[in-house]
């Protein structure tokens, strides 16, 4: 996960120096599945991308320490279980481990910080400054269209 966060902050950054708001024009979002890895752009750049090591997902996920037990996906490729048919899902999700502590965020900081025993109540007891933000009639996951093609 620290490669997305981390590439993830330069592209943020590279926005940031150039006096940009990321949200302020359509993004082309990127997802390609390959046989042997899946990997992420953002505008044509790459932000991510995984190939899993012998023992696949399985093994990366450490399943094979914790809890321990027979590899559900034994029978797949190494891309297990990402080797079979899946539906793409859309959505506005605010939070997470996503967006690393060093981010930054303006006009106010980001209102929570990992390193705090309590991340989500000082979300929420900070909403005086981000709730003004979302302007309730154009704060929406707004998507032109979705392609989906097989090579």
């Amino acid at each position: 996960m620290a490669l997305y966060t981390v590439t993830l902050s330069r592209v943020c950054r590279s926005l940031a120096d150039q006096g940009t708001d990321f949200a302020a024009d359509y993004h082309l979002y990127g997802m390609e599945w390959a046989e042997d890895s899946i990997n992420f752009t953002v505008d044509g750049e790459k932000i991510g991308g995984i190939t899993p090591p012998e023992g696949g997902f399985w093994k990366l996920g450490g399943f094979d320490e914790s809890p321990g037990g027979t590899n559900i996906w034994k029978n797949g490729t190494r891309l297990a279980p990402f080797d079979k048919p899946f539906f793409l899902i859309l959505n506005v999700a605010v939070g997470g481990r996503f967006f690393s502590d060093s981010m930054v965020n303006s006009p106010f900081p980001r209102p929570w910080n990992w390193s705090s025993p309590h991340p989500m109540r000082d979300f929420w007891e900070r909403r005086d400054e981000w709730l003004p933000t979302w302007d309730h009639e154009n704060s929406t996951l707004r998507v032109d269209y979705i392609r989906v093609f097989q090579p």
